[in-house]
């Protein structure tokens, strides 16, 4: 456990934690800086300089979840993704990027990053985003994917169904999309997976009315929520 992390966990064990995260961060001041802020949110926090002794602290002590620095000095943020998806941790991850990654981060939809923070960042924005994070995962709502059973549903929207209401709460890429149900043909333009999502939504009435939000995430995605 490193220094800041050491200290964070000292001064929050007397009182509730709201989870405890890992932030894997190479920058020692914004490592810091995460720190504290998520520290004032009542949050447990270790901090990693390198991607792999994160991976072998999650191994030893499960995190609740991690924001992870898309370039590190031992491993991108990707091949951390693929890691954790290799081990089978169902680890919810936001991605700490540039803008000039902007790119890498559909890749990183499709290894299961839940969210994204472009730095620099706004801390309130952040701490907000990690909050609503543990939040959905704390309450993990099971995917009602009787809804797959609609008779009007096409062989295509019945797989892009099965995507969204099986990623409940996490941003899903149009690649995942694309790969899943049309399985990785290049001809399928982004209008027609948007098409066929749009369709599933009328159909399965994804909507605030029946208890769900099936929003669309700027240049990635969608994410699919039930609302409490």
């Amino acid at each position: 456990m490193g220094r800041a992390a050491a200290t964070h966990a000292g001064r929050q064990d007397d009182r509730l934690s709201a989870g405890r995260v890992a932030v894997v961060e190479d920058d020692r001041a914004i490592g810091l800086q995460l720190s504290d802020l998520l520290g004032e949110a009542g949050v447990l926090t270790e901090v990693f300089a390198q991607g792999q002794a994160f991976l072998a602290r999650q191994t030893q002590a499960p995190f609740d979840a991690a924001l992870l620095d898309m370039r590190l000095p031992d491993a991108s943020g990707l091949a951390i993704l693929e890691a954790l998806k290799v081990q089978g941790r169902g680890l919810p991850v936001i991605m700490l990027t540039g803008m000039t990654e902007e790119r890498g981060l559909v890749a990183a939809f499709g290894l299961g990053a839940h969210d994204y923070v472009f730095k620099p960042f706004r801390p309130a924005e952040l701490v907000a985003r990690v909050q609503a994070l543990l939040q959905r995962t704390r309450q993990a709502p099971t995917p009602p994917l009787a809804l797959l059973e609609r008779p009007d549903l096409t062989d295509k929207e019945r797989g892009c169904a099965q995507i969204l209401l099986t990623h409940l709460g996490q941003t899903v890429s149009r690649e995942q999309l694309r790969q899943g149900v049309w399985r990785r043909n290049q001809a399928v333009d982004s209008r027609t997976i948007d098409t066929h999502v749009s369709r599933v939504r009328t159909k399965l009435g994804l909507d605030p009315s029946n208890g769900f939000a099936l929003t669309a995430v700027y240049g990635v995605g969608y994410r699919l929520q039930k609302l409490a």
